[in-house]
């Protein structure tokens, strides 16, 4: 059984405190994040110092070059 897979990407959150990103560490797709929205991420937030415990459907996928390129591709069709 061969899985296709989107593009990988961080997860990111923002940081109640402050309102700024918080890199998770965690690199997933959009298919693999559809699965797992009610799991609870526990986060270390550099920007306030405190531990922020999340929703994974609270995060979303930083975009990266990939993702801009099929964007604009799509945009153009």
């Amino acid at each position: 059984m061969v899985l296709k897979v989107g593009p990988m990407s961080a997860l990111v959150f923002t940081c109640p405190s402050t309102g700024r990103d918080i890199i998770s560490g965690i690199n997933t797709d959009l298919e693999s994040l559809s699965h797992v929205q009610q799991l609870p991420v526990s986060l270390f937030c550099p920007n306030c110092g405190k531990v922020h415990r999340l929703a994974a459907k609270d995060g979303r996928l930083a975009e990266t070059p990939l993702m801009r390129k099929q964007a604009s591709h799509s945009a153009r069709v």
